[in-house]
């Protein structure tokens, strides 16, 4: 019979979408490295499912909770033809996105766009106070 690591129930209190979960092992705090494997194991789970997450951005209009300022890295691909983007969130870790060349161009000319708008605003603004 398989150990229970951590027990898990997912609820509802009106609006308001809660977690509770206790330990395998009672005695002991819940490991880090658990919770590191359910969240795996939840995404290999999701990525599983139908239907799957669309692959169109998301509407401007669906409020998204951005995590500020992330620690990233970025090299070619290993694989050929690309980039692998890895970037850090704080909730889920280290994500790795590997990247096809025509991709990473659009991805660099969207950023150069951004960074020269926001060059040309401050220009006409003058410095933030």
């Amino acid at each position: 019979m398989p150990d229970t690591l951590l027990a898990v129930e997912l609820f509802e209190d009106g609006d308001q979408t809660g977690v509770r979960y206790r330990n395998g092992d009672p005695d002991k705090p819940v490991a880090i490295e658990t919770f590191d494997r359910l969240i795996a194991v939840l995404g290999d789970c999701r990525a599983a499912i139908e239907p799957p997450i669309t692959a169109d951005p998301p509407p401007p209009h669906l409020k998204m909770t951005a995590a500020y300022d992330p620690r990233w890295q970025v090299g070619p691909d290993p694989m050929g033809g690309g980039a692998v983007l890895k970037i850090r969130h704080p909730g889920f870790g280290w994500l790795a996105f590997a990247i096809p060349l025509p991709e990473v161009e659009n991805f660099c000319t969207g950023l150069a766009k951004i960074a020269q708008a926001m060059a040309m605003e401050a220009q006409d603004h003058g410095p933030a106070n």
